[in-house]
C-alpha cells in the first residue's frame, strides 16, 4: 500500500536533502558566474541556468570545460534560426514588415536585404515605406530603390498600404519599412497594427540593437509582441563584444532570428542567421581556464 511505502521515502529525504542543495548551489553558482562571462546580467544568467541545469540537478558540471560545453549545448538549444525569404506559393509574393524601437537601423537593413535579393538571388523585390514621420527615412530608402533599381511606394494608412501591396502582388518579395517606435508609444503601436493588418500574410519581423540592454530588449518585445513577431533581426553586432543580453529576449520570444547586421556597407554588412553563427556568436567565452 502507498502508506508503507512512505517512511522509506522520509529517510532517504532526509539522508540527501541537506548535500545536494550546497553542492548545487555552488556549482550554480559558478555557471552563473561563467554565464556573466557571455554578457549575460546576473539575475538574467540565473533565470537561464537553472533552466539549462535543473535537468541534472545532482550532475551538474563539475570542471570549467564541462561547464563551458553545458552552456553550448543551451545555447543550441535556445539559438534558433529562420532566414527564408523565397515567395510562398507562384502567386503571392513574400511579404515581410520589419519593426522595432527607433535607431537600431531597421531602413539600412531592408536596404541590405533587398540589394542582397535583387544581386545574389535575381529575385524581383518591391520596397513599400510606411515611415512617413521622417522625411529623411523616405529619402534615404528612395536612394537605396533607385541604386538598386527596384520600386519603392509610400503608404501612410491602411488604404494607401493595400493599393501598395496591389500594385506590387508580381513581385517576388515585398519589403516593408516602419518608423521607429518607442515601446510607451501605444497609439503609434495601434496604428502601425492597423496598417500591417490589411494583409495576414505579411510578416512582421523585430529588429533590436546587440548594444541593447536586456531590460530594454524584454521591453521592446512585449510592446512589439501584440503586432504578431515572427522572427527576430539583430542589428549593429559589430558594435559590441558580448551578446548575451540578447539571449533572454531570445528565451522570452521563442521566435527564430532571422538575420544579423555586422556595419554599414549595403548589401554586405548582412548575415543570414544559422543555429551554428548563432551559438559562435553568443559563446565567447574566452576558453583559457
Amino acid at each position: 500500500s502507498a502508506s508503507s511505502h512512505q517512511p522509506s521515502v522520509c529517510v532517504m529525504a532526509s539522508r540527501i536533502e541537506p548535500v545536494a542543495p550546497a553542492r548545487r548551489s555552488s556549482r550554480l553558482q559558478r555557471a552563473i558566474e561563467e554565464m556573466g562571462l557571455l554578457g549575460l546580467e546576473p539575475e538574467y544568467a540565473r533565470d537561464l541556468a537553472s533552466d539549462w541545469f535543473e535537468v541534472s540537478e545532482r550532475d551538474l558540471p563539475a570542471s570549467r570545460a564541462e561547464l563551458q560545453a553545458a552552456i553550448k549545448a543551451g545555447l543550441g538549444k535556445l539559438c534558433r534560426a529562420d532566414a527564408t525569404l523565397t515567395p510562398r506559393d507562384a502567386l503571392t509574393p513574400r511579404m515581410i514588415a520589419i519593426v522595432g524601437p527607433t535607431g537600431v537601423g531597421k531602413t539600412t537593413t531592408l536596404a541590405k536585404i533587398a540589394a542582397r535579393e535583387v544581386l545574389e538571388s535575381g529575385r524581383r523585390v518591391a520596397l513599400i515605406t510606411c515611415d512617413t514621420f521622417r522625411i529623411a527615412a523616405v529619402e534615404q530608402l528612395r536612394m537605396y530603390a533607385r541604386i538598386i533599381g527596384i520600386p519603392l511606394r509610400v503608404a501612410s494608412s491602411a488604404a494607401e498600404m493595400r493599393e501598395a501591396l496591389a500594385a506590387s502582388r508580381d513581385y517576388g518579395l515585398v519589403l516593408i519599412d516602419t518608423p521607429g517606435l518607442a515601446p510607451q508609444a501605444q497609439k503609434q503601436h495601434e496604428s502601425l497594427n492597423t496598417i500591417l493588418a490589411v494583409d495576414a500574410r505579411i510578416e512582421r519581423l523585430l529588429a533590436l540593437s546587440a548594444t541593447t540592454k536586456t531590460e530594454e530588449g524584454l521591453e521592446a518585445w512585449k510592446a512589439f509582441e501584440p503586432l504578431g513577431i515572427n522572427r527576430l533581426i539583430f542589428c549593429k553586432i559589430d558594435e559590441s563584444i558580448r551578446f548575451g543580453s540578447l539571449l533572454p529576449v531570445m528565451k522570452t520570444a521563442k521566435a527564430p532570428v532571422a538575420f544579423l547586421t555586422n556595419g554599414q556597407r549595403v548589401p554586405e554588412d548582412l548575415v543570414g542567421a544559422t543555429p551554428e553563427n548563432l551559438v559562435q556568436l553568443f559563446d565567447a567565452i574566452p576558453s583559457n581556464n
